[in-house]
């Protein structure tokens, strides 16, 4: 087997199928005919987030956010409630779950260009926090621990190169 690092960096050769016929019957959809009211996720993406079982009200990290179908559905399921904050180190990655927050009309995601590695406060070597933020409420990165009632951390992204491409 050959790596992902080595398949998409070092243009090494790694497995490949090809799909000859189709499994199930599902007809094409193209999801721009249907402004913002549906959006193709794979299976992986939807058990990832019903295993995470967010409920409304809460405030849920998803730290490896883009390009942002599993916010989106985190911030679904909670009803457009309490808050979803999404780190990803690529502006133009933030940019996109922000063009999907609006046309989906949903004002509980809120994208940070952030590295998610660095999003955790570390006590400085006398044990004091050295940030000015000390409200586990935050919406601004980096956050104390504690700060969100669950974490989605999906690296590398369970549905990697399978999200639905139906045209």
């Amino acid at each position: 087997l050959v790596s992902r690092e080595d398949v998409f960096k070092n243009s090494k050769p790694g497995i490949g199928v090809l799909i000859k016929e189709r499994i199930y019957s599902c007809p094409s959809l193209d999801e721009r005919l249907f402004e913002g009211c549906i959006y193709l996720q794979n299976l992986p993406s939807i058990i990832t987030v019903d295993h995470l079982d967010p409920q409304p009200g809460e405030r849920i990290l998803d730290m490896c956010a883009a390009p942002g179908g599993k916010s989106l559905h985190i911030a679904t399921r909670i009803q457009n409630t309490g808050q979803v904050v999404c780190l990803d180190k690529s502006e133009p990655k933030r940019n996109q779950i922000l063009r999907y927050a609006e046309m989906h009309a949903l004002t509980n995601l809120h994208p940070f260009n952030f590295d998610a590695t660095k999003s955790i406060k570390r006590p400085d070597e006398d044990g004091k926090q050295t940030e000015m933020n000390t409200s586990t409420k935050s919406l601004t990165p980096p956050f104390l621990p504690g700060s969100f009632d669950r974490v989605l951390l999906d690296a590398p992204c369970s549905a990697l190169g399978q999200r639905p491409q139906i045209r």
